[in-house]
């Protein structure tokens, strides 16, 4: 049994530039080193913190499972 498919050629066109657009917004995120969003990436934040903002995020980290086993 034959079949027809249909074939919308400006759909197609419009995917493929919104494929080529994600692309390029992806390769300028790596580049600059900050996720899709704009935001730095976080490996990028803590590196250049140090080791303060590492004593930080520990001590928040203890606050919150301290809370957790609370509740």
């Amino acid at each position: 049994m034959p079949y027809v498919v249909l074939y919308d050629k400006e759909r197609s066109d419009s995917e493929k530039e919104m494929q080529e657009l994600v692309r390029g917004v992806a390769d300028q995120a790596r580049e600059k080193k900050r996720d899709v969003c704009g935001n730095e990436s976080k490996l990028e934040n803590d590196k250049e913190q140090g080791e303060e903002y590492q004593v930080f995020r520990k001590r928040k980290k203890k606050e919150w499972n301290t809370r957790d086993e609370k509740a």
